[in-house]
């Protein structure tokens, strides 16, 4: 626990809350008590800090750069995009959860115009929603309406224009903000007097019987919302039934605490937090108090635990430190090294990641290129001298992005030792060398 940038040895955090992935390799961190936005670097294996400075502040407004402004206590995160962005670019605004100010930041990671059509210059760091009262205040004006510690958030984007979904904890409410024209609306749940916080309980319905308790996660899906009710040990589900009603059920849990007490797998222990996968067909779960992630499939209505394995640390190798032994002439020669990837069924690279090799040598070994891209077969040649007897050692590392079919992702990091020993005999011209890489979870 800390705080600090740096290589991920380095790197230290402090109650991290919310994560959002970004296509261009990036994860997004709110770094609760450390009051700050964190930069997870997939590709170079670096943290740093982009808003905030690890002390909390009280600004209410914002409007600077990067880590210039002081925040509090953000939440939770997602992505969106400013109105002169395509849906096909990637998205260029972190919405937060600004759970200590109850509002709605947000942070323009490039330049682009937003609400009566300002423009924000990149590393914009501003209040976007919520007037800083602790309230459940509805209105057409954004900076006037009240958040009571909103600390889940995720977009729908509907054909009207993208709508951010806030689980509002405090007043036990789910709330929609427009990014088209600023508008703050209840969805369901909470009191209809915007001072009262002590609305709240465990009922199904429609938007104005539908009551919830310290919701603290909310994931869209085909314009559904699926909530994490976090008091109440449910995930609800809020089905749109037209343009200002949803009907409300529970889907899993019967509001029993922990599971250990019914050991049933449908039981929740104080869900706090949700989100869904790409392709909208399942939903994940992090069940806090059952220490375990859930997976739940909307189509089918099942669930069942994840199992996760934690087989290496950031800077260390999953299952594989290989060890290959090649005789060579005692002479200088060409190695025609060839990498293979072995790919799980179900898997394919994830996109726009870079598949990744490196070389470290020990002895007489040189390399034109000493990292590169890789593929499915991928030819890495080297150049060995060695005299009689002598050995040198090629070190060949590689870091791979997967996901499976159902849009779980995964990094695979592998060392293999090559060691290179000079010995009499015939051998041809140019050495081939077959490398087989072995994806493995």
């Amino acid at each position: 626990r800390g705080f600090a940038d740096g290589s991920f040895n380095e790197a230290a955090f402090n109650n991290p809350q919310g994560v959002v992935y970004h296509p261009s390799g990036i994860v997004y961190v709110a770094d609760t008590d450390n009051h700050s936005i964190r930069k997870i670097d997939l590709q170079a294996n670096t943290v740093t800090t982009i808003a905030g400075n690890g002390t909390q502040g009280y600004d209410k407004e914002g409007g600077l750069l990067w880590v210039n402004q002081v925040i509090s206590s953000p939440w939770d995160l997602c992505l969106g995009r400013s109105l002169d962005v395509s849906c096909e670019a990637h998205p260029n605004i972190l919405f937060i959860a600004m759970a200590g100010l109850h509002q709605i930041w947000g942070i323009f990671l490039s330049s682009g115009l937003f609400f009566k059509k300002q423009r924000y210059p990149e590393g914009t760091v501003i209040a976007l929603a919520g007037s800083g009262l602790e309230e459940n205040r509805n209105t057409s004006y954004p900076l006037r309406a009240g958040f009571a510690q909103p600390s889940g958030i995720d977009i729908w984007n509907s054909p009207g224009g993208p709508i951010l979904f806030i689980a509002d904890s405090e007043s036990s409410s789910i709330r929609q903000f427009s990014l088209i024209d600023g508008s703050v609306k209840k969805v369901a749940g909470g009191s209809v007097n915007p001072t009262d916080l002590f609305v709240f309980g465990d009922e199904d319905g429609d938007s104005h019987s539908a009551k919830f308790q310290h919701p603290l996660g909310v994931a869209v899906a085909e314009g559904n919302i699926f909530v994490a009710d976090s008091y109440n040990h449910k995930v609800k589900l809020l089905r749109r039934t037209d343009k200002k009603n949803y009907q409300t059920e529970t889907v899993i849990g019967d509001g029993c605490k922990i599971e250990q007490i019914f050991p049933d797998l449908f039981q929740l222990g104080e869900p706090g937090g949700i989100c869904s996968s790409q392709n909208g067909n399942t939903i994940y779960i992090a069940d806090t108090n059952n220490f375990c992630i859930k997976e739940y499939n909307i189509e089918q209505r099942t669930l069942k635990k994840i199992d996760l394995k934690f087989s290496c640390e950031a800077n260390d190798f999953c299952d594989s430190k290989e060890r290959i032994k090649v005789n060579l002439p005692p002479c200088n020669i060409r190695v025609n090294m060839m990498a293979k990837l072995n790919m799980p069924n179900g898997f394919h690279f994830t996109p726009e990641m870079d598949q990744k090799y490196s070389l470290n040598f020990e002895g007489e070994i040189c390399s034109s290129n000493s990292e590169g891209s890789l593929g499915y077969e991928t030819k890495i040649p080297i150049e060995v001298n060695l005299s009689h007897e002598q050995r040198a050692e090629l070190k060949l590392t590689t870091k791979l992005f997967l996901c499976s079919e159902e849009g779980t992702c995964y990094m695979d990091k592998k060392l293999i030792n090559i060691e290179f020993v000079a010995k009499e005999g015939e051998y041809p011209s140019e050495i081939d060398l077959d490398i087989e890489i072995k994806a493995s979870f």
